[in-house]
């Protein structure tokens, strides 16, 4: 069942347009980090900051299985199928040569920066899901590895 427009505003919420302000200007940087108390429609408002973007851009929603960096990097791989579509192919191939490395997850958080060409927006939401130390150095690896015209939320 599709929902339709409530008063001329999307039915999957009111716009925000403080937050869309603060998001659009912030959106010349190369991170972006949106934070606010649970409910307070933070991920609504990145979803519709994404929709009116031109261009390359993703989302990722972290669940409670994305809790190590393999699940993680598999979710944001398939996430990135709209931007990367070979990226959730090539995943398993990167992680097993990695294998060898001093540090694996770094190997593989450069190489599926690496991958990111052209300039792109990519959200990732639900960040508290997250309580692995070595998953948070993956993503920080990841984004500091990343091109500069790959900017992050």
């Amino acid at each position: 069942m599709t929902a339709a427009p409530i008063g001329g505003f999307a039915s999957e919420g009111l716009p925000r347009p403080r937050v869309s302000r603060l998001l659009r200007l912030a959106g010349r940087r190369r991170i972006v980090v949106v934070h606010g108390r649970a409910g307070c429609g933070k991920s609504l408002a990145v979803r519709q900051h994404l929709a009116g973007l031109r261009g390359l851009r993703a989302s990722f929603a972290v669940r409670s299985e994305h809790a190590d960096v393999a699940m993680f990097a598999r979710g944001l791989a398939e996430a990135l199928a709209p931007v990367a579509p070979d990226i959730a192919r090539l995943l398993p191939a990167a992680f097993s040569s990695a294998r060898r490395q001093a540090k694996p997850s770094d190997t593989v958080a450069t190489w599926l920066a690496e991958q990111l060409n052209g300039p792109m927006t990519i959200a990732i939401d639900q960040l508290h899901r997250i309580d692995d130390a070595a998953t948070f150095d993956f993503i920080a690896r990841l984004i500091d590895a990343s091109r500069s015209h790959v900017r992050w939320i």
